[in-house]
């Protein structure tokens, strides 16, 4: 989950004077065992989803902001502490303009929050398994030749809610 308050947000309007908008909302079924080499049990499935939208002030001179949120719904005894989560998303416009085109990826370790990590990218960016920038690599090597060096985004580690379904 983003959150992007010190940079961005708008500190003058009052927190109960905004809705969030959401334009895109996906939750994907996926099998325990064709994702995750260590599960061994019954066919189980886990839910991801990813939600992004506009946050909306009602004042006329505020900025309106984009978010996203991304998430996994998994059973509790399937974490393992010390297990990466990485998601990743990219957006692009109709024209594959650079300032308008990219991707953000997150990493979260199971049991410490304080490690997570956001990775961003701007431009055209594929980060499908299959593209050569992210084949048999890790997620910190993952397109490391294109990927800004202080991305805009940032997770807020330290907020225990955004980690709990």
């Amino acid at each position: 989950m983003t959150d992007l308050s010190t940079l961005y947000e708008e500190t003058d309007i009052p927190e109960d004077k905004f809705i969030y908008l959401p334009y895109l909302e996906y939750k994907t079924r996926r099998q325990m065992a064709n994702t995750f080499d260590s599960y061994s049990g019954d066919e189980l499935f886990y839910w991801m989803r990813v939600e992004g939208g506009y946050k909306l002030y009602d004042d006329k001179n505020a900025e309106d902001r984009w978010y996203f949120k991304l998430g996994i719904e998994r059973p509790t005894s399937e974490f393992t502490d010390g297990e990466i989560q990485y998601f990743w998303l990219t957006y692009e416009d109709e024209n594959l303009t650079d300032e308008l085109s990219g991707a953000v990826g997150c990493k979260i370790t199971t049991g410490a929050p304080e490690k997570t990590e956001v990775h961003q990218w701007t431009g055209v960016t594929n980060l499908a398994k299959g593209s050569g920038l992210i084949k048999n690599r890790l997620w910190k090597n993952q397109a490391k030749e294109t990927r800004m060096t202080h991305p805009e985004y940032f997770a807020a580690f330290w907020n225990e809610d955004n980690y709990s379904v």
